[in-house]
């Protein structure tokens, strides 16, 4: 679970732990011994990261945390959280580190459409020691840019997929016969696979320039690099992998080929971390 433990979790630990938070719990996670997941989208809250309801008091010489988190990538597998809450008087989101054995929390898992799993957190009443917040740096800029980088990660396996889905139509129809001759041979399918192979050009073109951005300095200039990768994902890759179904046939959604499975698992990819259309907004309030 290279996405919800390193990724994610993993890269939010680095920039907001100490260090001996990050002694402690970062050389298990890169050894695979331990798994992390982040939790910090809420039912309410869509893509805002900043739309946060949980909860977090001081009680005695520690913290009591409230609320519900959902959609935790990894989270029925995971060891550890990492989980965003609100502090009463404070403008900044907060961080902590949660056991996924601490009492009064509750781990209800599922599987996702793509073959994965995630998990809704329930918290009543749970307790950590003053410890486990994570406070090194600013959270909400923090987990900004976590989330841009795993962002950019998704839409380079996104390219991926587009570019098997585009490999193995043009097989099938290199390979299937129809009317004594290879579908390959009809005008009107090259021109379709003609658009599958610029789609997957423009959305790898993109994708470089989100990842180069990700490494960069300037936060705003990451942020519309990314949205506007993530925003073609959710057009140009969604377009490839509908006509590898359909350039296949019936067959193309079944489970006896790989394209089913690149299907579906685009869907996810264009879901996670904000849809085209929240994308499209977050550019335009980013533009210079």
């Amino acid at each position: 679970p290279y996405l919800a433990s390193i990724l994610l979790a993993g890269r939010l630990l680095a920039a907001l732990g100490d260090e001996a938070q990050k002694a402690a719990h970062l050389p298990p996670l890169i050894a695979g011994e331990r798994l992390a997941a982040l939790a910090f989208a809420e039912p309410q809250g869509r893509y805002d990261l900043a739309a946060v309801t949980t909860r977090a008091a001081p009680e005695g010489d520690g913290w009591r945390l409230d609320g519900h988190k959902s959609v935790v990538l990894g989270g029925p597998a995971a060891d550890l959280f990492l989980v965003t809450a609100r502090i009463e008087g404070e403008a900044d989101l907060a961080a902590f580190l949660l056991p996924a054995d601490a009492a009064g929390l509750l781990v209800q898992g599922y599987p996702t459409s793509d073959g994965g799993r995630a998990a809704e957190l329930r918290l009543v009443e749970v307790r950590l020691d003053a410890r486990a917040r994570l406070s090194a740096a600013p959270v909400r800029p923090a987990l900004e840019a976590v989330i841009d980088g795993a962002t950019a990660a998704i839409c380079a396996e996104a390219v991926g997929i587009m570019e098997a889905a585009t490999a193995a139509t043009r097989e099938y129809l290199l390979t299937r016969r129809q009317f004594g001759r290879p579908l390959a041979t009809f005008q009107v399918l090259q021109h379709r696979l003609a658009d599958m192979v610029v789609a997957c050009e423009e959305m790898r073109s993109l994708t470089i320039a989100a990842n180069l951005a990700v490494d960069g300095d300037d936060p705003a200039e990451r942020a519309r690099a990314v949205s506007a990768a993530k925003a073609e994902l959710g057009r140009r890759g969604t377009f490839v992998v509908a006509q590898a179904v359909q350039l296949h046939g019936g067959m193309g959604v079944s489970d006896e080929l790989n394209i089913a499975s690149y299907f579906k698992r685009l869907h996810v990819l264009n879901a996670l971390f904000g849809d085209r259309s929240h994308h499209f907004r977050r550019y335009a309030g980013r533009a210079a």
